[in-house]
């Protein structure tokens, strides 16, 4: 049986399964702190993560062409920590994505 779904509501499927993915991801590190806190002495680790809250749809890109985001379309993250995890932000932070082709084999890990 085929299912048609209306763009709209993939869209706010979409969105939901994101809000869920940094749910989790918050979950996972609270999870570790408490872990770290019940069984480890050692030194103060700190448990957090980059989660994408927003990026572009997906769009082919032709062969020959110089690829171009929109500030509209940037891809957004999210710094996310663990509650006793102390994180200083300085500013915003602006960055460039290089495809894994283009990086160089001899250090990547």
């Amino acid at each position: 049986a085929t299912c048609i779904v209306d763009p709209l509501e993939l869209f706010k499927l979409n969105a939901a399964k994101q809000e869920l993915n940094i749910f989790i991801t918050m979950i996972k590190l609270y999870q570790m702190e408490l872990h770290y806190f019940k069984f480890s002495s050692g030194t103060l680790k700190c448990f957090a993560s980059l989660v994408i809250v927003k990026q572009p749809f997906p769009k082919t890109v032709k062969q020959a062409t110089k690829f171009q985001t929109l500030n509209d379309e940037a891809i957004v993250v999210r710094l996310i920590k663990a509650p006793r995890t102390e994180i200083q932000t300085l500013e915003r932070v602006k960055a460039t994505g290089v495809p894994d082709e283009y990086q160089d084999k001899k250090y990547s890990i």
